[in-house]
C-alpha cells in the first residue's frame, strides 16, 4: 500500500476597492484577500495603487494565496471637470459698480470670500476676480473675468469770459471724448 498527502491551499477570496473621482485626479485602488498581487494593468505587485486617470477606468488584479488565486475588478468611475463659466471682462469708471456672475455648478466662492453665483463689486483700480465652483459630483473648476475701473474724465469748461449784452462767445471744453 502507499499513501499520499494532500495538502489543500485555502482560497484566496480577492477584493478591491476604489471611489469615484474627478478628472485628472489621483486613484487609489487597494486589494485585498491573499498574500500576493498582480495587477493586469500596469503590472504592479502591491496590494495598494494609484493612478491619475482623466477617464472611466476599469482595474482587475489577480489575488494569490499559495498555489491558489482569485480574481477581482473594480471600475473608477471618473467624473468631468465643471466648465465654468464667468462673466466677461467688463469696464466700469470709477465709482460705479457691475455684478459679476459664474456658472457651472452648485457652489460657487469668489477670492474675495463671497459664496454667491453673483457678485457685485465697485473696485477703484483695475481688479481680476477668480470663482472657484464645485459640482454635484465635488468636482471643482475655477475662471477669472478682470474689471477694468478707468478713472473720472478731468472735465475742464474754460475760463469764465466776460460778455457785454448781445455780444457772443466761443466756449471750449476739455477733458473727455463727447460732450453735451
Amino acid at each position: 500500500s502507499a499513501s499520499v498527502t494532500v495538502m489543500i491551499s485555502p482560497l484566496p477570496a480577492a477584493t478591491v476597492s476604489g471611489a469615484a473621482i474627478c478628472s485628472g485626479q489621483n486613484a487609489t485602488l487597494t486589494a485585498s484577500g491573499g498574500v500576493n498581487y498582480s495587477w493586469i494593468s500596469g503590472g504592479q505587485t502591491t496590494s495598494v495603487i494609484s493612478s491619475t486617470l482623466t477617464s472611466t477606468s476599469t482595474f482587475t488584479v489577480i489575488v494569490s494565496m499559495g498555489i491558489c488565486s482569485d480574481t477581482a475588478t473594480a471600475t473608477v468611475l471618473v467624473n468631468p471637470i465643471p466648465i465654468v463659466t464667468a462673466w466677461s471682462d467688463t469696464i466700469i469708471t470709477i465709482g460705479n459698480s457691475t455684478t459679476l456672475a459664474s456658472s457651472g455648478g452648485v457652489s460657487y466662492l469668489w477670492n474675495n470670500g463671497v459664496n454667491t453665483q453673483t457678485l457685485t463689486v465697485s473696485p477703484l483700480v483695475t481688479t481680476i476676480y477668480c470663482v472657484t465652483v464645485t459640482d454635484t459630483n465635488g468636482c471643482i473648476n475655477s475662471d477669472t473675468v478682470s474689471v477694468f475701473v478707468n478713472p473720472l474724465p478731468n472735465a475742464d469748461a474754460g475760463q469764465d469770459i466776460q460778455i457785454c449784452l448781445g455780444d457772443s462767445a466761443a466756449l471750449e471744453a476739455s477733458g473727455g471724448k463727447t460732450y453735451a
